[in-house]
Parts: C-alpha cells; sequence; structure tokens
C-alpha cells in the first residue's frame, strides 16, 4: 500500500472487527463507483468529479488496509492460510482497480489534454453528473431521500454521498441528507439545473459545447461509455463468482476481459488516426493516455476448495446487508443477464 507510507500526515488505520465478506462487499460497491465517476470525469471534463476519484481511492486503502487485518487475524495455521489466501488475491485486485480509476481521473486533474467538444459530442443517453455540497438552509437539509423524492419529481438520482471521511454509497430511501454533504448527482441536464441551486445554494453553470475539431468524435465518446459500462459490469460479475463460487460468472467475467481489450485496441486505432488528422494533435493526449495501455479486467483468481465453501456459504446467508443490489446489474449475480448483457455490447462496439 504505496500511499499509506508516501503521503505524510495520512491518517493511522485502526484496527476494527468487521466480517471479511462485509468488507468485500464494500470494496465491490466501492470499485464500481470508482469506475463511474473516473470514466465520467473525462466525458464531462469535470476537475470536481475527478476529485471525488481521489477521495473515493483513500477510502479504499482504508478498506484494503482493514480487510487484510481481518484476513491476517483469521490464519492461525497452515489450513487457513491455504484457505484464506486467494481472498488476498481479491483485496489486491481491488488496489488494481483503484489504481487505474486514479489514473483515468489524472487525465483532468493534470490537464493532460482532452478535445474541447467532447461535453457537445455526449449523447442524450448519456446523464449529466455533478458533484454539490449541501449548504446550511438548505431545502434538502435534514430530509430523507425519501421524503426529497428527487428522482420523482426531477430524474436525478443520488449515487453517493461523501460525509466527512466517511461514504454512502447506494444510498437509499431513508439516507438524510445533512450540510456539508458533498452529494454526486446524476440525471438529466434540466433536472440537474433545478437540484443543483436547491442543494448548494448556487447557480448551476454547465460548460457551452463546442463545436467538435475532430471528425467522428461521437463515435469515440460512445466507446469510453461502453468501455465504463463494462469495466463496472466485470467488477460487479467477478466479485460475484468468488463470494458465490459460480464458474459461470468468472467465465462471463473472462468473456468481458476480451471484449474490453478488444474495444480498447479499437478505440486507440480511432485516436491515432483522429490525432494524425487534427489541427492540434495534443488536445487528444487524454484520450491516448485513456487508450494505452490496456487496462486488464479484474479476473477472478482460482480458488481453493476450502475457500469456495467457506466464503460462498457465508455470503449467502449474509446477502447484501444494505438491502441495496448491486447499481449497474438488474439481477443480482445473474449469469444470464451477464450473457446477454455481453452479447449486447457486441453488437453496440461493432
Amino acid at each position: 500500500m504505496g500511499r499509506f507510507d508516501e503521503e505524510p500526515g495520512t491518517r493511522r488505520v485502526q484496527y476494527e472487527p468487521a466480517s471479511v465478506k462485509d468488507l468485500l462487499v464494500e470494496m465491490k460497491d466501492t470499485a464500481e463507483l470508482l469506475i463511474d465517476l473516473s470514466y465520467s470525469a473525462v466525458l464531462h471534463a469535470s476537475p470536481t468529479v475527478a476529485h471525488e476519484v481521489v477521495e473515493l481511492e483513500h477510502r479504499m486503502d482504508v478498506l484494503q488496509m482493514r480487510a487484510w487485518m481481518s484476513l491476517m487475524l483469521a490464519a492461525r495455521k497452515p489450513s487457513e492460510a491455504e484457505t484464506l489466501a486467494p481472498v488476498l488475491g481479491v483485496v489486491g485486485a481491488a488496489d488494481k482497480i483503484s489504481d487505474a480509476a486514479g489514473d483515468i481521473a489524472k487525465i483532468v486533474t493534470e490537464e493532460i489534454g482532452l478535445p474541447d467538444a467532447m461535453r457537445g459530442a455526449l449523447t442524450e443517453g448519456v446523464e449529466t453528473l455533478v458533484r454539490g455540497t449541501a449548504v446550511d438552509g438548505s431545502p434538502y437539509d435534514g430530509r430523507t431521500l425519501e421524503d426529497i423524492d428527487l428522482e420523482s419529481e426531477t430524474g436525478v438520482r443520488v449515487i453517493a454521498i461523501r460525509r466527512d471521511e466517511d461514504w454512502i454509497l447506494n444510498p437509499g430511501p431513508e439516507t438524510r441528507i445533512e450540510a456539508g454533504d458533498v452529494a454526486l448527482l446524476r440525471g438529466p441536464e434540466a433536472g440537474v439545473a433545478e437540484v443543483y441551486p436547491e442543494l448548494t445554494g448556487e447557480t448551476f453553470q454547465p460548460d457551452e459545447p463546442a463545436e467538435p475539431a475532430v471528425d467522428d468524435l461521437e463515435r469515440a465518446v460512445d466507446s469510453i461509455v461502453l468501455m465504463r459500462d463494462l469495466s463496472e459490469l466485470a467488477v460487479d460479475l467477478a466479485y460475484g463468482s468468488v463470494l458465490f463460487d459460480n464458474e459461470e460468472l468468472a467465465e462471463e467475467v473472462r468473456n468481458l476481459e476480451i471484449e474490453v481489450d478488444a474495444l480498447q485496441s479499437r478505440f486507440e486505432v480511432w485516436t491515432l488516426r483522429a490525432a494524425r488528422e487534427a489541427d492540434d494533435p495534443v488536445s487528444l493526449r487524454g484520450l491516448i493516455h485513456l487508450a494505452s495501455p490496456p487496462r486488464r479486467s479484474p479476473t477472478p483468481p482460482r480458488r481453493s476448495p476450502r475457500a469456495s465453501s467457506a466464503t460462498s456459504a457465508s455470503t449467502r446467508s449474509s446477502r447484501w446487508r444494505s438491502g441495496n443490489p448491486t447499481r449497474s446489474s438488474p439481477a443480482p449475480w445473474s449469469a444470464r443477464g451477464a450473457t446477454s448483457s455481453t452479447r449486447a455490447s457486441r453488437r453496440a462496439s461493432r
């Protein structure tokens, strides 16, 4: 965990008794949100959303450290260490996802270079994502999401909340908005323009979309959206295959890995061709950074029989304690749904 050693003043992580499977579930949700926010920061050229990726990376570091401590305390003899060893692989994979998301966010935070027309090339199906801080006196302060009913009224969803150093992932109807909360809002631009001032006391001012200086920029943007969606699905299924010891889901992750690799290869070719024809090739540097090197999907590690039975049985009984299914899959851990999603992605990426 390099970030724990390299950053001066980093908060010390204290051991807290916690179920490893609960930590894995939270790491899965965190990984999905990291992927979502990092790609969305690029799509919307949003430094504020990119900043939240950095904040969420720190949260993932804490979860990883807690999982490692719990696993070390759980193994008291060689047979138990053998059983738990594959779980360490899952924890390590989360670190790679976190680092990859941080690298994508750096395209925005370090101004590596994106076409000015990126936002204008977004299709109508891509919703706006913004970060807003709830202020004292906001009409939403102290009220639950069920009471506010944003989605029904405006089409806007609160996909996550950061409260000081804590995160509320997949906030539910009973989640209460408090002054100082940093909320991530997703929805149609008209709805965001209505909700954002109510939450923050500031006017929502989206940048005017620029005219594309690169031909077929919409195709590149669609590829980025698809890479984001497939990567989220791969994380979802990878964790599910481990938690539920499901070989069918693991196979679907491998199929998605091939799909994402092929999509990134085509995206890289398009970017290089566009750079050759662009008046300012430097403006495409961020897209080249996004396309290369290829980022691998989190292929599930091979597991020992003892690890399979120990993890899957206990996880089935716990079943997402929050009662919320995953954000990206309509049917939890559905191998059939994963297959149809993969087929649909193949059609979309041709």
